[in-house]
């Protein structure tokens, strides 16, 4: 789920560019839950930190935050990827610079729309080598 609606939710506004940010989140998801063969990922201890996520909430919207606006948060979750998934950390590290331009959250730095839309469809052809 985009930081904007867990952050805003209810009086937010669902837009497109939060299913785009979507692919993102979903994206982290399985490269540190799963392994080659859609088996889940053994080590609970390294999976713990992402367990806010699977609700709709505020501690939610802050341990992404955390992870999208630090560097080194960033890069701990790359080396969480199952290494089946190593040669999507580009594609993940790049679809980061495009929703949260400069670490930020601030929506007003992305593309419009449109535009997003594109390069989240671009980078993803990139990086399956289509």
């Amino acid at each position: 789920m985009s930081l904007a609606l867990l952050e805003q939710f209810p009086e937010y506004t669902h837009s497109a560019a939060d299913d785009l940010e979507s692919v993102f989140w979903v994206l982290l998801w399985l490269c540190t839950h799963y392994q080659e063969g859609g088996e889940k990922v053994t080590n609970e201890r390294s999976l713990e930190k992402y367990r806010t996520w699977q609700h709709m909430n505020l501690i939610a919207f802050r341990d992404k935050l955390g992870i999208i606006s630090k560097g080194k948060a960033f890069n701990s979750v790359l080396e969480d990827f199952d290494p089946y998934y190593f040669p999507l950390r580009n594609v993940v590290t790049e679809l980061r610079r495009l929703f949260f331009p400069y670490g930020s959250t601030d929506t007003t730095l992305r593309p419009i729309e449109q535009e997003l839309y594109d390069r989240v469809i671009n980078c993803l052809r990139v990086g399956v080598g289509v």
